[in-house]
């Protein structure tokens, strides 16, 4: 009986140790989020807290609403005064 216990505390370390991974292998905390990728989601302005409270506690919906596009260049740019001082830069 003791072999047994001996080898399952072997393997419950063994397992401990990559839990506890905090290399660039573990994708939990080791992530690229891309514009196109499918694998995250990320919410912008909101605590975790409140997501977990809305989404778990409260067993609630959340709607969520993408963010609008960006454009090429900002309208501020194509002013004739920053023109001047790029130039002068």
């Amino acid at each position: 009986m003791d072999q047994f216990a001996s080898l399952i505390n072997e393997r419950i370390e063994v397992l401990r140790r990559k839990l506890q991974d905090t290399s660039r292998r573990n994708p939990l905390i080791h992530n690229v989020l891309r514009a196109k990728s499918g694998a995250f989601l990320r919410i912008v302005d909101e605590k975790p807290q409140s997501i977990f409270d809305h989404l778990v506690s409260a067993e609630r919906n959340m709607v969520l609403a993408p963010l609008p596009p960006l454009d090429i260049d900002p309208t501020d740019e194509e002013s004739t005064e920053f023109k001047n001082a790029f130039l002068n830069a």
